[in-house]
């Protein structure tokens, strides 16, 4: 019973392996065959990103700034 256990549990384990393996090499496969069109999607993000100006900042100035009674403003003198 135990060899038959033992036996069973090493099939299942090559199984395994293998099934592991083909997983493996079809990723490899996989980013052999884009590695190119990928890379060059990549370059042309990039570019694209190096040519942006970046975000355009509002213009503002810290000299009008008013000091309001909150307070005042949403209940009115009561």
């Amino acid at each position: 019973m135990l060899i038959h256990l033992m036996e069973k549990y090493v099939r299942e384990e090559t199984e395994r392996l293998n099934s592991d393996n083909n997983i493996s090499e079809l990723m490899t496969s996989i980013e052999d065959r884009y590695k190119d069109t990928i890379r060059t999607q990549m370059r042309s993000v990039v570019k694209s990103l190096k040519d942006d100006e970046g975000p355009i900042l509002p213009k503002s100035s810290n000299d009008s700034w008013e000091v309001v009674n909150e307070w005042s403003d949403l209940w009115g003198d009561r």
